[in-house]
């Protein structure tokens, strides 16, 4: 018996952009869909939210001098959020369609 995934190819298509930044607050707005966002801490422990829901955490361990980083792909199902990045967030980078 074949295994077949729905895939909504209309969530991963149409006009290709990003953003990307230090830390702050990025709100997406005009029908974009989150493909992708990355994250990383150094120097100091970070975190984001999206859309006011949950911290998401990213440690960093002094000692270990170690960064940390994260990839969420909601493959197009995460539309237009607002997503807050905290001191401690080095980098991050937003992919999403429209």
């Amino acid at each position: 018996m074949a295994y077949f995934e729905r895939f909504d190819i209309n969530n991963v298509t149409g006009a290709w952009g990003y953003a990307s930044g230090v830390n702050g607050t990025v709100t997406l707005t005009g029908s974009k869909r989150v493909l992708q966002i990355t994250a990383m801490a150094q120097g100091a422990a970070g975190s984001f939210t999206i859309n006011g829901g949950d911290s998401v955490s990213l440690p960093y361990n002094s000692t270990d001098k170690v960064s940390s980083s994260i990839e969420i792909r909601p493959v197009g199902n995460l539309t237009d959020p607002t997503i807050v990045f905290s001191a401690g967030i080095v980098a991050y980078f937003i992919e999403y369609v429209s």
